[in-house]
């Protein structure tokens, strides 16, 4: 069309090639109507063009027009930039980059209790009564059920997920935009193109897939630069759901990139270590600790300590367990690392392996267990879920593929104080 109506084409990749708009855009070319072609939220062509929405896959066909392409996000890891330059078939692309610190954002991480939703009811009506918020939830009826007892506490909030109708989504989502409603209770689908600027907390009331996820997420919080609050309510069981979604991947590249950013945000929650350096330190950036993190703040905080020959204990204690029975779960992983006397330890004899209590003494029950959470995100060990067969949803312990090199010293593993 030589006289286009419209300055703006906004479409999505499944849209952008079909037949009807290739003919489009060929159109447009031959008319030089077309300037530039822009991807927004151009991470999507790593994290979901594998699998989810294998139409980002195919954007490099956009090349073939010779029309100016431009690329953005605000979450790229190195390894994302390169994937991007690859699929959209860019040669020596320019690529600006700014800093990903948001110093106004205060991260932590709170233990979570069966009562996670009466806690975060509390949380905000003692801290941010009356402001924005956003709590991101991994299942739809959580944010149904966490919408449900905010009101019930006195807290206007809504709810969003990827089930409701159109109607409903917008409904929701202009009653949170609009102040009408405080507090939005969603699912990862709310969020994308959402710029509101004073929102005062985002809260996960479950642990995020990865440090990418996260960031996105947390990052709509204090877009108007005054202080705001992003917190994980974390618990490592949590872990299970995300590993059965891994498990179900293809054996490929992305589904060793899922299991390694599901560690990498499991660190991100059991360490110690200032939480803004990590996350920006995923991406490539390195900084300062923050001093504004919880981490940063502990009063107790301690530097951690070599524990290599605590975790060559545990290996081995694992290896003892499972000469006996088939298979070990966490909890009594622990206690009998720890030397208890407790019935399900002495039953099946565990009390009897090598390394039965060598941390007895060195460590309560809650230490040995971020302990043993630390050689799992660590690969020392591995939780193997249960087949679909089986009537347990308990995962259960093996020794891990780094478990040889930690006992070779070829690597390292400190203690988490």
């Amino acid at each position: 069309m030589p006289n286009p109506s419209y300055k703006f084409l906004f479409t999505t990749p499944e849209t952008i090639t079909t037949t009807s708009v290739k003919r489009l855009i060929q159109l447009m070319c031959a008319n030089k109507t077309l300037a530039q072609f822009v991807i927004d939220e151009a991470h999507c062509i790593d994290y979901w063009g594998f699998n989810f929405r294998p139409s980002y896959s195919s954007l490099g066909t956009l090349k073939d027009y010779d029309v100016p392409i431009v690329a953005l996000t605000a979450t790229a890891t190195d390894r994302t930039v390169s994937v991007i330059s690859l699929q959209l078939r860019l040669q020596n692309p320019i690529i600006i980059a700014q800093s990903f610190l948001r110093s106004n954002l205060h991260f932590s991480v709170v233990s979570k209790k069966s009562s996670v939703k009466d806690d975060i009811a509390k949380l905000i009506n003692e801290n941010f009564s009356n402001c924005c918020g956003i709590i991101y939830c991994s299942e739809r009826k959580d944010t149904i059920e966490m919408a449900y007892t905010l009101n019930s506490k006195g807290v206007n909030a809504t709810y969003f997920h990827g089930a409701l109708d159109p109607f409903e989504k917008k409904e929701t989502s202009s009653a949170w935009l609009e102040g009408r409603a405080f507090v939005m209770c969603a699912t990862s689908a709310f969020g994308m193109g959402i710029d509101k600027p004073n929102v005062r907390f985002v809260f996960h009331l479950t642990l995020p897939k990865s440090p990418v996820e996260y960031y996105q997420e947390a990052g709509r919080a204090g877009r108007d630069g005054a202080q705001s609050t992003c917190t994980i309510f974390f618990k490592f069981e949590d872990r299970g759901k995300q590993l059965r979604m891994i498990s179900s991947l293809a054996d490929n590249e992305h589904k060793i990139l899922a299991h390694e950013s599901l560690n990498a945000m499991s660190m991100y929650c059991i360490s110690n270590n200032c939480r803004t350096k990590q996350l920006l330190q995923y991406f490539g950036e390195v900084v300062l600790d923050c001093n504004n993190c919880d981490a940063c703040q502990r009063a107790d905080h301690q530097a951690s300590r070599d524990a290599s020959e605590d975790g060559k204990n545990v290996i081995q204690c694992v290896q003892g367990m499972l000469q006996l029975v088939p298979k070990v779960t966490f909890k009594v992983t622990v206690l009998t690392f720890v030397g208890s006397r407790r019935k399900e330890v002495t039953a099946k004899k565990f009390n009897q392996v090598d390394k039965f209590g060598a941390g007895k003494g060195k460590f309560s029950f809650q230490s040995a267990s971020k302990f043993i959470q630390l050689l799992i995100v660590r690969n020392i060990l591995k939780e193997e879920l249960p087949s679909s067969t089986e009537s347990t949803s308990t995962a259960t312990i093996v020794v891990g593929p780094e478990a040889r090199a930690l006992l070779q010293d070829e690597i390292s593993v400190n203690r988490l104080e």
